[in-house]
């Protein structure tokens, strides 16, 4: 990876288990190879248009032997630039907001284990507050003990205490 006056230049390396059909760069970009596909047409590489999930991800969709398999774009980068000796299973986006999970540049990812990726940020303030009102007409979750709608009363075998 070259730096140029500040401008980090573009890399291409190939998809893992897709070498020679598709690459994947350090700035976040996906792009086919010129190949002949199994109908014996030539077809030209290009870059791929990427689709957002609905948790703002980027996702592309990869063909082989006749099969597709849609991958997040920020796994693709991170499995083909970032080194992972510790073999940690997630992908974090560092600016992990809404607005930023499409940013799949290889400065704003990093390796992580399942708990530090759950609890990183404000993800759980931003997951309470989309709760807020989706609770509307139903029992309220945070009552407990006997107070709670749907509470009974039981008696202990051992003890016969309710």
């Amino acid at each position: 990876m070259q730096i140029e006056r500040g401008i980090m230049m573009e890399e291409w390396r190939d998809i893992e288990g897709y070498e020679g059909l598709y690459q994947v760069s350090n700035l976040g970009k996906v792009k086919s190879l010129d190949r002949v596909d199994c109908r014996g047409r030539k077809l030209k590489g290009k870059i791929m248009k990427q689709k957002l999930t609905k948790n703002g991800y980027c996702e592309v969709t990869l063909y082989k032997n006749g099969k597709s398999k849609a991958y997040l774009v920020h796994r693709l980068v991170g499995i083909a630039f970032i080194s992972n000796p510790n073999n940690l299973p997630c992908i974090n986006h560092k600016i992990d907001d809404f607005q930023h999970r499409s940013d799949n540049r290889i400065e704003n990812l990093e390796w992580c284990t399942y708990e530090y990726n759950n609890n990183y940020g404000t993800r759980k303030e931003k997951a309470s507050e989309s709760m807020i009102g989706k609770n509307k007409g139903k029992p309220n979750i945070n009552i407990i003990g006997e107070n709670h709608p749907k509470a009974k009363k039981i008696r202990c075998i051992t003890t016969g205490e309710i």
